[in-house]
């Protein structure tokens, strides 16, 4: 049981390192910003981020992506970085939803 909570630990902190490590990317290379803005889910793929994670990035579900352990200042400076600035209400609504899987 112990091997089984480890491994999905592991799993869910990876995922969350792909996620970081794909907003990163875009926020320190202004081309690769532009690469996400014009294809997002073929700059996603390009990064080890399956299915479901890549539809919540594109759905800008943030309290899902949060909940994965993303860097909460980070996952901000994405959306404001591909969105705007001016869409802080929006992702404060969204960022203050409670995530499916909450308990």
């Amino acid at each position: 049981m112990r091997q089984a909570q480890a491994q999905a630990a592991r799993r869910v902190m990876m995922s969350a390192n792909a996620i970081e490590k794909a907003f990163w990317t875009a926020l320190s290379d202004p081309g690769q910003l532009e690469r996400y803005r014009s294809d997002s889910k073929a700059y996603l793929e390009s990064f080890n981020i399956d299915s479901g994670e890549r539809a919540e990035i594109e759905a800008w579900d943030v309290a899902e992506i949060a909940a994965r352990g993303v860097n909460p200042l980070l996952l901000l400076s994405f959306f404001s970085a591909v969105k705007s600035p001016r869409d802080l209400p929006e992702y404060l609504q969204k960022i203050n939803t409670p995530p499916r899987n909450a308990a």
